[in-house]
């Protein structure tokens, strides 16, 4: 089973507000390994565990060079405009999505309008992979 290694290095750089109120410690540093292909947990689905290199570095037992051509290959595929909801942002718009099975971004695309975000992070369970979903049904 492909794993790919993941750290928030990048990410909280960018998101230094948000983790000040993350208990101190060295976020940045920590790494932790996902299955490539996860299962969710409602539909059991699968779907890519993978980011645009903000948190996915590589794939274990490969180099960052060695696993980047697969990993733009994957999110090229994964961001095909077949596999795409564009929501068009006006006021009093609501998203919401689910990250245990999407890859988001925003666009800058409203002018002269201020986007107001709140965000909530729920705590899931563990990632399951494709091996360990195939042990539990057994």
């Amino acid at each position: 089973q492909l794993s790919t290694v993941n750290q928030y290095d990048k990410t909280a750089a960018r998101s230094r507000r948000m983790t000040e109120k993350i208990p101190k410690q060295n976020v940045a540093a920590e790494t932790a390994t996902h299955p490539l292909v996860r299962i969710h947990p409602e539909t059991g689905k699968p779907a890519l565990y993978l980011t645009a290199m903000q948190t996915t570095r590589h794939f274990a037992g490969l180099t960052p060079e060695e696993s980047g051509p697969l990993i733009e290959y994957l999110l090229a595929h994964a961001t095909r405009p077949e596999f795409t909801c564009r929501l068009r942002w006006h006021p009093g718009t609501l998203g919401m999505w689910d990250n245990r099975c999407l890859l988001h971004m925003a666009l800058d695309d409203y002018p002269n309008h201020r986007r107001v975000m709140h965000r909530i992070t729920l705590k899931g369970g563990p990632v399951v992979g494709i091996e360990t979903a195939r042990e539990l049904v057994e």
